[in-house]
């Protein structure tokens, strides 16, 4: 996930702000990763698969440094539920342009 854009890198906070900085990155970066709340079964399937990686490789990443840094172990699985809490706000608000709705606004 840190690869690309590596000239666009700077300092993550290992806290709440760090998953906040790290989920907007995320979403402002070009769509080189798999989305939540894919549109077919495919990018369902894709950001699964996402996950599920991003995740085992955090936990060995962690497991291995756990000696050299005090990082809380329940931040991966905190920046992906942030990552899916935002794709659905997204999501909704694209279903809601396309729909003719603008959310809790007046119907124009």
């Amino acid at each position: 996930m840190w690869l690309l854009d590596f000239d666009c890198c700077r300092y993550m906070s290992m806290d709440e702000a760090g998953i906040e900085q790290a989920c907007a990155a995320f979403f402002r970066n070009d769509p080189y990763y798999p989305r939540p709340c894919g549109a077919d079964a495919a990018d369902r399937i894709l950001w699964v698969e996402f996950k599920e990686r991003f995740l085992t490789a955090s936990r060995a990443i962690l497991l291995e440094k756990r000696n050299v840094y005090e990082v809380d172990a329940s931040l991966p699985e905190r920046l992906m539920s942030k990552i899916e809490e935002k794709g659905l706000v997204l999501q909704k608000k694209k279903d809601d342009l396309a729909a003719g709705s603008f959310g809790d606004g007046p119907e124009i």
